[in-house]
């Protein structure tokens, strides 16, 4: 996990803040997870503004599986699970929305060089995956 310090307004700082929030940084506890889809994972909250609620997890979890339904990722049989038990008790429309928005964009898992673009101003950042 790199660190720097962190460009004021940048996705850094919100990773940093989200982070100081409470919420575990990779590797600090033990998880099913890879830390390689947790960094991302957390990201994927910051980009779509969602916390870490029930509803915010089932908004990236719908995310995710948009993104990867072209995919044999094997974490997305977990994921779409998740996502069917969650839209039982949330919004399928904010559901339907998030897994959209993910269907427009590429992967932003293992693949994706995240740590490249922690210093990009964080309304850019989301503009670029919008």
């Amino acid at each position: 996990f790199p660190v720097t310090i962190p460009v004021p307004g940048s996705v850094g700082e919100a990773l940093k803040d989200y982070y100081a929030s409470g919420v575990p940084c990779p590797g600090e506890q033990p998880s099913l997870f890879p830390v390689e889809y947790i960094v991302p994972h957390d990201l994927h909250h910051i980009l779509l503004g969602a916390d870490i609620s029930q509803a915010g997890e089932m908004q990236v979890l719908a995310f995710e599986s948009g993104m990867c339904h072209r995919s044999e990722f094997p974490i997305m049989i977990i994921e779409q699970l998740e996502i069917f038990l969650g839209g039982l008790l949330f919004s399928s429309i904010e559901m339907m929305k998030a897994w959209n928005h993910g269907a427009r964009v590429k992967p932003l898992f293992v693949s994706w060089d995240w740590a490249s673009e922690l210093n990009m101003p964080l309304d850019e950042f989301r503009s670029k995956y919008a």
